[in-house]
């Protein structure tokens, strides 16, 4: 397995915790952290981030602005989509709106 850097393994950190200020990952991916390290899983910080539903949106606009590639996958081989469109399935299934329930 690859050793991962300090600066890999931060971004990711940061992806996955952003879920109000994004400034701290700005700042390394102005330094040069790249936003396709991927992790001891094989996964980048983009899949982190759409991962976890309290993640900003900046987050996201960030990392693809950044050139992040999309199409990471997992051991099950979902990618990030695969991820949104479960968390957006589950958001509309328990939505308290009467139109979107089954």
């Amino acid at each position: 397995m690859p050793y991962l850097s300090a600066s890999a393994v931060m971004i990711h950190e940061e992806a996955l915790y952003q879920v109000h200020v994004s400034l701290p990952l700005q700042t390394l991916l102005d330094l040069g952290a790249s936003p396709n390290y991927k992790d001891a899983s094989g996964l980048t910080a983009l899949y982190h981030c759409v991962l976890n539903a309290e993640s900003s949106p900046h987050c996201v606009q960030m990392l693809l602005h950044e050139r992040a590639e999309i199409e990471c996958r997992d051991t099950a081989g979902w990618t990030e989509l695969h991820q949104v469109n479960l968390h957006i399935t589950r958001t509309c299934r328990f939505a308290q709106a009467p139109e979107l329930k089954e």
